[in-house]
Formats: structure tokens, sequence, C-alpha cells
């Protein structure tokens, strides 16, 4: 199954929010939250009613979205791709071992459905024409792009042989596989708001979710009468909520109020485990707003604290706790975000996002990342750099990665693979970065007006940046996934989606407002008893650097617990937006022992990373994994 959307000129239409999470029982790889439907919910006495759909009048709301914002609502094709697509792309030399001699293998029949399945995507149909056409050949491009697949097991040698050789590859951190596909809860049919943006706060178990407020309209209004006024003059007003909190346990919904428009905007998590958003439309591009997760509080935004406009830019931490917010729209610079209440006085210029850009640009929302070794690893379009952010230097330029076109709006997706570490001198700690999906063709988001839609690429290229000499490895998608993001529990949440100039419900695809949660494969009650459960009164909250940590956990299995199946991670939770998943961090930390200490009751002995280069300051997730199964995180601190 594949997604897709446009991005066509933006006086005409709403950019889709692709939000995937890459998920898998120790990789806890996040990409971000994709939008889908879900289920029926009531607000909590102690929440806002959202609005009802018969409190609207749909004469002016159908004024308001359709003529007033973004012009007349467009009608869309298919938008799973060109029958005869796959005849024009065959398979790059480059990709793993030629799947020809394999067809036969990948194929998966669904009695009930009728449809045939398999690793590389493929219809029956087009397996026929390949065998007939003596040769496989791939779907490529995207409308806008979109990566259709990702694999479970984070691509590590294992799986990407598999991968290579063209078959499915199994979950290989699983140790007692049941055949357990995953379940879906349908958790609310209302968030309110529709999730363009969305991150997991660290402490409270809320997730914020925001979407732009130039369609001055949503599904939940304001509290106590409250309206912000858009223009002096008329008296127009904004009553809605364009941002809300929602209770990871009972669904209930916080409004709160954004002044800024945040449509497109980016985000990250403080030390203290706050937000920090940058950038936006029209007079949100330069702000910078700060929303702590303190009771009651509010948004504080500064509408000039940025120096450039920031639409479609992307923001990381650095080892000394500042943000870098790299690109944006026609914004070929950088800047680090000033302390609170200042501002900057001119951006960092930077060549390489002019040598990037295209006629439909294509490489917006960078894919950035804090490598281990203090640089900044860059990615736009189809070409990645590592920049020294003390001296504002390009150090290295990497191999373009080929094949096509991988940021927004082709919106191909990437990850920083978990980073390993060791117990004691944890030495040099390597970095690889994953990038999947993207579109061959560089006008797929304006060819989507025309009514052709593209297929999105297959593929997968992966690179060790911290070599002295990185190349990139691709290897084929084995099969198709939809991704989202994780929860504290393990559960996967999905929201969203919008295809609308603005809050529509008569539409073919209407503003998707409903949200589900996912358990995956490893979430299977009949796992339960290898479930680690972390004692919090045994283990610390705020942790240092290069330390050995002592915590406990306990696990229901009968058979004594194996040191060579556990695991011990700290994951940061991503701000996920539009396939991108800003300050996305895994460590899987050192392992020093594994000690019985009762019956069912377990001591370990952890190393903590060794310094704020491998691991930024600030809240992470803390889970214990047993036989691939992971337990209910915890929150850390460390600083």
């Amino acid at each position: 199954m594949q997604q897709t959307t446009t991005m066509a000129d933006n006086k005409k239409i709403k950019s889709l929010p692709f939000l995937f999470l890459f998920f898998s029982p120790q990789l806890f790889l996040l990409l971000s939250l994709l939008l889908v439907p879900a289920s029926a919910h009531e607000a909590a006495a102690s929440g806002t009613a959202p609005l009802a759909p018969e409190d609207y009048d749909p004469k002016n709301f159908q004024e308001l979205n359709q003529e007033k914002v973004l012009g007349p609502h467009e009608k869309f094709g298919n938008p799973f791709g060109n029958k005869d697509d796959y005849q024009k792309q065959k398979l790059p030399e480059d990709i793993g071992t030629p799947l020809d001699d394999q067809i036969d293998d990948l194929l998966t029949v669904d009695a009930k459905k009728e449809t045939v399945g398999n690793a590389a995507g493929l219809t029956e149909s087009k397996v026929k024409a390949i065998k007939a056409d003596g040769g496989l050949k791939v779907d490529a491009g995207g409308a806008a792009g979109g990566a259709t697949a990702f694999q479970p097991a984070g691509l590590d040698d294992a799986a990407a042989g598999a991968a290579a050789k063209g078959k499915r590859a199994p979950d290989v951190h699983l140790v007692n596989p049941t055949g357990f596909n995953g379940k879906w809860e349908l958790f609310t049919d209302n968030t309110g708001v529709c999730s363009m943006h969305a991150i997991l706060l660290p402490k409270v178990n809320k997730v914020l979710m925001y979407d732009a407020t130039i369609w001055r309209i949503s599904k939940i209004l304001l509290p106590n009468g409250q309206c912000r006024i858009l223009d002096e003059k008329t008296g127009e007003k904004d009553c809605f909520a364009h941002s809300v909190l929602m209770d990871m346990t009972t669904a209930q919904l916080t409004p709160l109020e954004l002044k800024t428009d945040t449509w497109c905007s980016s985000g990250g998590l403080t030390l203290e485990g706050n937000l920090v958003s940058t950038g936006g439309f029209q007079g949100g591009a330069n702000t910078v707003r700060y929303l702590d997760t303190c009771p009651g509080c509010t948004w504080r935004e500064y509408p000039t604290a940025l120096a450039a406009p920031r639409w479609y830019a992307t923001q990381a931490q650095m080892p000394d706790g500042k943000m870098i917010v790299v690109g944006g729209r026609d914004a070929h610079s950088y800047e680090f975000i000033p302390p609170e209440g200042q501002h900057n006085a001119a951006p960092i210029k930077f060549d390489f996002l002019t040598q990037t850009t295209d006629k439909d640009e294509n490489n917006l929302y960078p894919f950035v990342y804090l490598s281990t070794d203090g640089n900044v690893f860059i990615f736009a379009n189809n070409r990645a750099v590592l920049l020294n952010p003390n001296t504002n230097q390009i150090v290295k330029e990497l191999p373009p990665l080929q094949g096509g076109h991988r940021n927004y709006p082709a919106s191909g997706q990437s990850v920083l693979l978990p980073l390993k570490l060791h117990s004691g001198n944890q030495g040099n700690v390597a970095a690889e970065v994953l990038i999947c999906g993207g579109s061959a063709h560089a006008d797929s988001y304006t060819k989507a007006a025309e009514n052709v839609f593209y297929a999105a690429l297959q593929d997968c290229g992966r690179m060790r940046i911290t070599d002295p000499n990185p190349v990139w490895k691709r290897d084929l998608m084995p099969s198709p996934r939809l991704m989202a993001t994780v929860l504290q529990d393990g559960r996967v949440l999905v929201a969203g989606s919008n295809t609308n100039n603005g809050y529509i419900y008569d539409a073919m695809f209407p503003t998707e407002l409903r949200a589900e949660k996912f358990s995956p494969p490893y979430l299977d009650p009949a796992l339960e008893k290898f479930k680690p459960q972390i004692d919090p009164a045994a283990t610390p909250e705020k942790l240092g650097f290069n330390q050995k940590i002592a915590m406990q956990f306990k696990v229901n299995q009968v058979e004594p617990v194996k040191q060579e199946n556990i695991r011990v991670t700290m994951y940061v939770p991503a701000f996920t937006t539009h396939s991108v998943s800003m300050n996305m961090r895994l460590l899987d930390l050192g392992l020093e022992a594994v000690k019985p200490n009762g019956p069912g009751v377990y001591s370990i002995d952890v190393w903590t990373p060794p310094n704020t280069t491998i691991a930024p300051t600030g809240y992470y997730l803390l889970f214990v994994v047993n036989q691939g199964v992971p337990s209910e995180g915890i929150w850390v601190q460390i600083k």
C-alpha cells in the first residue's frame, strides 16, 4: 500500500502531512506519524468538547476553504500510480542481486481478497509482464514521492541480504515469533485538529498535535470563548484551536491557542523536555515558539526571532544544546535558534542548498542528523555533506544517492540507524544513515495536477557516514509497510491526513480527524511472559555521561533470562511531519551484566552514553528488551 500527496503551487493546494515511523522490537526507529483513519471517542469531562459537524455553516465553510484561502477544490485521479509505469524503469545495476530468478518465490496469494503481493510490491499482472519481457523492472518515481516500505529489522546485514535476493526478511529480533501480525485499536474519532505535526512530550503521557492556522477552522474551539483577532479593521476573528494536547490514555483534548501560522514548520525538545517550534507560513515563517509541559502552560511566540523565513525547514539539536535550523523554501541558509526573546541578525549562507534545488525544489525538509563525530549530516535532493557546526565549514562532500530525488516534495524517508554503544571504554561510535523511497521524477507534484501519479521509488540507500570513504549501499525494500510513531507502551500512534484545501468532510478523501493505535507483533499476548517490567524505584531518573548505572526489572518467564537476549535502549521522541523525523535518535547501550536478584527479578549493569555528541542532553525513553519484546519505557534525563 502506498499513499501519495501533491504539492502544487502554494496558492492552490495544501501539502499533505505525511508522518511515518519505522518500528521494530529493538530499533524503535521513528520516521514519523502516518496519517490514516481511526475510532470513536467522547471528550473527557475535564477536557474541551470538539465542535460538532452540525455547528458549521456549510456555505461559509465552503467559501472560506475553497475561495478565500487556496482557490477552487481540485479532484485528483488514481493516487496509486500509473499501471504501465513499471515498463519505464529497469532495476538499477547497483541494487543488490537481480530478482529475475526469484519471481516465483516472491509471490504470496491472498485467496480471500484474490490479490497477489510480494517483496518487490508487484501485482500479478506485472509479474506476468515481467516474465514475458525477460527481466525484472520496478516502479519508479512518486506522486510527490513517498517511501512505500521499510525493512522491519532495520536493514541490518542479515535482513539486507534477504532483501537483495528479493525475499521477505524475517524479523530477526523476535526470538520467539508467533505469527501474530499485530492489532489495530480505534482510539478516537476526533483529534480536534488534523495532525500535520506531532511529538510525544516527556513526562506527561501526551502527544502534541498541530496543523496550520491559515484555514481558520478546525473541529475544536478555543476554551472560554477565546478568539484571536485576524483583522483589527474588520474585526474578523478565529475562535478555533489549531493545536491540541491529546492524552494517550483517555484521548482527552486540551486546545491551545496559536497566533502565528505553523504550516510546514519544524521543531524539537530542549534539555527540560519542552518544545521549541520554528518557522511556518507567512507571518509565522520567522517565528520561534515555546511550549512547556507544565499544567496550564500555553505557547510563547516570537515572530521576528529567525533571520530568514523558514518554511519546510529542518531542526536538529547540537552537542552544546543549541538547535540548528536548516533550509526552507527559498532559504538557502541555516541559523542557530537564538536565546528566548532575542533575534538573529543574519542567517549563514549555505550554497549546498542552492546547488541541490531544482525547478520543483525537491530539497525541502532536508534530512539532518548530528553525527557521532560532532559533524552535522545534511542530505538534500540526492546529495549529502558533513558540516562542522563550530566552524560553519563543509568538511566532507559525500557521494550522491543515485536513483532519484529523496526530499520533499519527493517525500522519501530517512533514519539515523541505532547507535551501538559498548561498556567501559566505548571508543569511536559508527553512525549509519538509511534513506528509503522518493521519486525518480523531479516533477512528481506538478504532474499530479495533471492527474499523472508516478509510483514511489522502492529502494533504500544506507551509508556509514563516519567511514573514511563512505559509499551508499542500495537494496530493494523487501515488503510494503505503513509507518507511524512509537508511544511509551510500545504501541504506535497513527493520526491525520488531509488532501483538501481546508477542513472538508464531503470530499473523496475527507479531512481525517480519527486516530488509532497499532500493537506490533512483539506485543502479542502470547509473548507477555517475556515482557520486562522496569522497576522505576531501582532505576535512576537522572543520568550522567559515561557512567555505569544499576537498574532492575522483573519478568514472568519461568526459564532464566540470558544476558545475550537483553538489550537496554534510549530513544529520543522525534518531531514528526511530512515523512521527516527531526532529531530522532536511538541508542543501544553498553550492557555489562545481567544478574538474578530474586524470583523473576534481575538487576542490570549498563553504561550510559559517553558524551553529548553521542547523546545530546535531554529526555529519553529508556526500554529493556528481552528476546525482542520491549518493556514499557520510562522517562530519564541525561545531562
